[in-house]
């Protein structure tokens, strides 16, 4: 697997994940590529990041847009955050919200905190002495940047903040294991895959025209939280290029739901997948 390059998600989320990736990173310094990184939920996350590229100062640092854990960036917001003033709003109510009779004012938050969260990104790469501290690679969290009304949102920021990547979702199918046809997970994943490749379908339209770059393949949603061996070994045999292989290695503590203000998200980061694909990375 040595050739194989991995893309994580999630660093900077809390301080258990980002402790523990960085000891990932250590442990296989040659085999992750790129990396996502949070940067609304950590106010310490410039020092996890400095910590990234004193272990190796090739990796590349994404801004990965975060609009459903934690509190926002942004103040004095009415729609996208519940009384305690933490994101309120999943993947499905965002999608739907474009049909709410304030879908005006949920954009104009969204848009707010989107420019606000690339503010503080732009500072935390100059504050670590980053390679290209003035170019933006982006991606989201739980792919919320892939909404058809979110992607606008973003292209249009794109020349303000000199957006030149951003990800895109051009999944193969590909079955790891024919089992995996008898097991629920997988039917939950090929729902994702299905969404995300339609908005892909209509975003690599608009993504062209503002001739911004992204990846041409992606993997990790039809084997999300099932990541193996047979499952690369397939991604190889296919020789693609200019591609993304996602990886969720993200291993919180109990202590950290108050993150989240919903104990229910916290069991996600605390689920035997995410230790699965921690030791996978580990070992590959």
């Amino acid at each position: 697997m040595s050739k194989i390059k991995f893309h994580i998600d999630d660093f900077g989320l809390t301080k258990s994940i980002s402790n523990n990736l960085i000891f990932l990173l250590k442990k296989k310094p040659n085999s992750i590529k790129t990396i996502s990184i949070i940067v609304n939920t950590n106010k310490k996350v410039n020092l996890f990041a400095k910590k990234i590229l004193k272990i190796n100062n090739k990796i590349s640092i994404y801004l990965h847009l975060n609009l459903v854990d934690g509190k926002p960036l942004s103040k004095k917001l009415t729609k996208i955050v519940n009384t305690k003033g933490f994101f309120k709003n999943s993947f499905l109510k965002l999608l739907l919200i474009r049909f709410n009779p304030f879908f005006k004012i949920y954009k104009l938050e969204i848009k707010k905190e989107i420019e606000n969260q690339i503010k503080v990104y732009l500072k935390l790469l100059k504050n670590i002495n980053y390679k290209n501290p003035n170019q933006i690679y982006l991606d989201s969290h739980q792919h919320l940047h892939m909404l058809p009304w979110v992607f606008d949102l973003i292209l249009e920021l794109s020349k303000k903040y000199n957006i030149i990547f951003i990800r895109s979702t051009s999944e193969p199918f590909i079955l790891s294991d024919t089992t995996n046809i008898f097991k629920v997970w997988f039917y939950k994943n090929l729902l994702k895959f299905i969404i995300l490749r339609t908005f892909n379908y209509i975003n690599l339209k608009k993504i062209k025209l503002k001739n911004i770059k992204t990846n041409q393949f992606f993997y990790g949603i039809i084997n999300s939280g099932h990541m193996n061996n047979n499952y690369i070994k397939k991604i190889k045999k296919l020789k693609k290029s200019n591609y993304q292989i996602l990886f969720h290695p993200n291993i919180a503590h109990k202590n950290e739901k108050n993150i989240f203000d919903n104990e229910k998200k916290i069991v996600y980061y605390l689920s035997k997948e995410r230790a699965q694909e921690y030791n996978f990375l580990g070992k590959n």
